[in-house]
């Protein structure tokens, strides 16, 4: 894992390994989750982005995507048909 330097004031850094001490942690941990709880989560990845080792990787015939429409209409209906809509 990459480090950093950090410059504190002598009486945040006691207060830091106090604190650190006191819950059995590293100071470095304790600086983790301070920085986790105040920073957003990172946003997840596209689902490209995440398959995109795998796109184009298999064979098989082409498809016509052309009567998407028709072909989400038929499925919408019989959904309608059997209640679940």
């Amino acid at each position: 894992m990459p480090s950093m330097t950090i410059r504190l004031p002598e009486e945040k850094l006691r207060r830091l390994r106090q604190a650190a001490a006191s819950r059995k942690k590293s100071a470095s941990a304790l600086v983790e989750e301070a920085i986790d709880a105040f920073l957003p989560p990172a946003p997840a990845p596209m689902l490209s982005e995440a398959l995109k080792d795998y796109i184009g990787s298999i064979d098989g015939p082409p498809t016509d995507s052309s009567k998407i429409g028709e072909v989400f209409a038929d499925i919408l209906v019989e959904k309608h048909r059997e209640g679940h809509l």
